[in-house]
């Protein structure tokens, strides 16, 4: 996909949760409900950004990901980087060429090369609530478990690397989508 996925509902029609307060957020994930959120609540925002999921929104049964997609494993985000040029460069290739936040006088933007388009979307903390990185990381969940309360994630940040680390299932992060 050439953005950040955005719909409200499961394949089968339920409307997920939307949760905007950061008590109902960490209840969401405390309680292992499916949630998301636009970044600090902001539907403007989505439309730019698209929206910030808990793990347990991407892994409901009632699928999150339209038919003929999935979440790519942390192996294939790990493929993508070699084929431009390895992890330590290729976070520059999938950034996209604006809203990346200039720093200490140095353009962080992307050259969008790969054509991913990667967004600086932020995230959604889970163990408060707060909203953090807007403009300056983008933030995105793997199929890859890392153990019983987190999953691998994919983080694109001000330079050009990518990031791979683990991610508790109450945060709130972006989907980026590929072909099965």
């Amino acid at each position: 996909m050439a953005k950040n996925l955005a719909v409200t509902t499961f394949a089968d029609g339920t409307k997920i949760e939307q949760v905007q307060s950061d008590e109902e957020w960490i209840k969401a994930g405390n309680e292992k409900r499916p949630a998301w959120c636009y970044y600090e609540n902001d539907s403007e925002k989505g439309k730019t950004y698209g929206i910030l999921y808990n793990w347990f929104a991407a892994a409901d049964p009632r699928g999150l990901i339209p038919k003929g997609w999935h979440v790519p494993s942390k192996a294939e985000w790990i493929t993508a980087a070699t084929a431009l040029g390895g992890i330590s460069e290729a976070g520059d290739k999938l950034k996209s060429a604006t809203l990346w936040q200039e720093v200490s006088g140095i353009n962080r933007n992307g050259s969008n090369s790969s054509g991913f388009n990667g967004l600086p979307g932020g995230l959604r903390f889970g163990t408060d609530g707060k909203f953090d990185a807007l403009g300056i990381g983008g933030h995105f969940w793997t199929s890859t478990q890392h153990n019983g309360e987190s999953m691998q994630s994919i983080n694109i940040g001000i330079g050009h690397a990518l990031v791979s680390g683990p991610a508790s299932f109450k945060f709130g992060y972006s989907i980026r989508c590929i072909k099965d």
